[in-house]
């Protein structure tokens, strides 16, 4: 899916904050203290889970449904991702291409002339998914899965400053009560 004009500053900017914040936090660790990195990077990855939810949340609000078809397949060099290119026309006629998910398989998914559902955007229909129960999932709760990361970390970096957790200069931690 592309993202929308008017979310991918946002997303840039969480990306990037998330960057610093990521940055900051490995140097919090690497001079031992492990509660502040984790706090930092827990941080961000509730602030960068919120925006990506958001951002979907949405882009669902808005979408329209339209028939598409499967017209060829792009692929990753060496690997075996690939990336289904979807044809579809809007309402008033105008036709769109766009790329859809990636799909980790040994040969394409789907087939070539498969016929499939297409989420779109109406103000930007390049910005568009498959309709898809497993892609309208991720769409739908991924945001919750980093957000559900960032509060691990916040747990674990909470554990670590109550010295619950400690850390062990030969890379393991002892629980201690």
């Amino acid at each position: 899916m592309r993202i929308p004009r008017w979310a991918s500053a946002r997303l840039l900017a969480s990306v990037r904050l998330f960057a610093l914040l990521g940055v900051l936090g490995i140097g919090f660790m690497m001079c031992g203290s492990v509660a502040v990195a984790g706090f930092i990077i827990g941080g961000g990855m509730l602030l960068l889970g919120g925006i990506i939810q958001i951002t979907m949340h949405q882009f669902l609000k808005r979408a329209h449904h339209a028939d598409g078809v499967v017209i060829a397949h792009k692929k990753e060099p060496g690997e075996r991702v690939w990336f289904p290119i979807v044809h579809y026309t809007l309402p008033h006629g105008q036709e769109i291409t766009f790329q859809g998910p990636r799909y980790n398989s040994p040969k394409p998914l789907p087939p070539v002339s498969t016929e499939v559902r297409v989420l779109y955007d109406p103000g930007d229909p390049q910005s568009a998914i498959i309709d898809h129960p497993v892609a309208k999932f991720w769409v739908k709760f991924g945001g919750y899965y980093v957000i559900l990361l960032g509060i691990a970390f916040l747990v674990f970096a909470t554990l670590t400053l109550v010295g619950l957790i400690h850390p062990s200069v030969t890379g393991g931690f002892s629980v201690g009560l």
